[in-house]
């Protein structure tokens, strides 16, 4: 368990998500799709709208307790959830492993106070621990404070994805 703050700034934690945890998770998930539907074009909201059904609590619980997982959840002293991320390991056909940072979330209240390095580093971390050489995310093109998060930790762009509907 890591903390994160100063003697102004409560103390924050960052753990392993357990099954308790699935319902606040399942809630910043609703704000995580708001913020990301607001990034999107009005012709690719639609690549989103699975999400709505997609982040229950039931499908977190599987995903905290699926072994090829990381969720972790960051939380104020008194119990409260800030924030959350979920990674994945990949493995290639020639075993190479991968971390893949599927979400990193901070509530607005919590955020530019060091809880989402605090996540992913924690994530980095476990993902090392399970065998991961290397880690990677997608962000969308016009989410600049996403990108600039990654960047300053390290990240560096490798793709460029195009979409289109059909």
């Amino acid at each position: 368990m890591k903390s994160v703050g100063s003697k102004e700034k409560s103390k924050t934690r960052v753990t392993l998500a357990g099954p308790d945890d699935a319902i606040s998770i399942a809630r910043m998930c609703q704000e995580l799709r708001e913020y990301e539907l607001s990034l999107l074009p009005k012709w690719a909201k639609r690549i989103q709208e699975h999400w709505e059904k997609g982040a229950t609590p039931e499908k977190i619980a599987r995903m905290i307790a699926d072994p090829s997982r990381v969720v972790l959840i960051a939380k104020d002293p008194d119990g409260g959830a800030t924030g959350f991320l979920s990674a994945r390991v990949t493995v290639a056909q020639d075993g190479f492993k991968e971390g893949e940072i599927e979400t990193i979330f901070v509530k607005k209240d919590h955020r530019k106070k060091g809880v989402g390095t605090l996540l992913l580093k924690e994530a980095e971390t476990r993902l090392k621990e399970k065998g991961c050489s290397a880690a990677s995310v997608i962000v969308y093109s016009n989410n600049s404070k996403a990108r600039q998060f990654y960047l300053s930790r390290g990240y560096s762009p490798l793709i460029e994805s195009f979409k289109k509907n059909l």
